[in-house]
């Protein structure tokens, strides 16, 4: 079973929480309704459902580093419910 991260939006304003260090030795599920940004490198393990799993809220990504597995690909992100994942890469 993956770590869980919950983030939950409080009134008018979600909550945000930005990790910028290294998630690494397993996976990792978000939930909550709030928006979680990560900005670091990580070196992710993929657990049998993927390598992260949205369950709510927001998945902010600054770039392609976050989601990376162990040793550099990509990482499997599976989106459930009414999640969203979102990047801020510039692409141009």
């Amino acid at each position: 079973m993956p770590r869980v991260i919950s983030v939950n939006a409080a009134g008018y304003n979600p909550n945000v929480l930005e990790i910028g260090g290294s998630l690494s030795n397993g996976g990792f599920e978000k939930q909550g309704a709030g928006t979680l940004t990560l900005s670091g490198f990580n070196n992710l393990t993929s657990p049998s459902a993927g390598s992260a799993v949205l369950k709510a809220g927001v998945l902010a990504v600054k770039d392609q580093n976050p989601l990376r597995l162990y040793g550099g690909n990509p990482a499997t992100v599976t989106v459930t419910g009414n999640a969203t994942l979102r990047s801020s890469q510039n692409t141009g």
